[in-house]
């Protein structure tokens, strides 16, 4: 296998790579919001037996942080890795382009790496200090 071909590969391998990285994005955005309902509904059945517990509230505001602060923290990881895989994606491109003279451009989204980041981050803290708030309603309320 000459160099052409293994840039080749390569620029196939990374792009795989990136696409298979925004699926986990999702799936991690979508689940973390999942847990926020879980804990809603535990929150709900626990306060049920529990009215005015400030343990209760106490235990599920730090859950939602928590959660939130996973969520977050798992997204900006794969945004690394993403970002990673691109940039290497274009070093062999340039790599092709040294061994065959071809201009070869990789194709683009126009859009950066951090075109879903920073709405899914603020949509997880957002949702994770409506829960919050929430919770320290529903045990006040009454």
């Amino acid at each position: 296998m000459d160099d052409r071909e293994l840039c080749k590969l390569r620029i196939e391998d990374y792009g795989r790579e990136r696409q298979s990285l925004r699926d986990m994005e999702w799936r991690v955005f979508f689940e973390t919001f999942a847990g926020y309902a879980a804990l809603s509904i535990c929150f709900v059945k626990i306060h049920e037996k529990l009215p005015h517990s400030y343990s209760v509230l106490i235990t599920g505001a730090a859950a939602s942080l928590l959660l939130c602060a996973f969520g977050c923290f798992v997204l900006s990881e794969i945004h690394i890795r993403m970002r990673s895989a691109g940039d290497l994606k274009r070093a062999y491109f340039a790599r092709l382009h040294e061994l065959t003279g071809l201009k070869a451009e990789p194709e683009s989204t126009g859009l950066r790496w951090w075109w879903a980041t920073y709405p899914q981050i603020v949509m997880l803290v957002a949702v994770a200090s409506g829960l919050v708030a929430w919770m320290s309603y529903w045990t006040f309320k009454c």
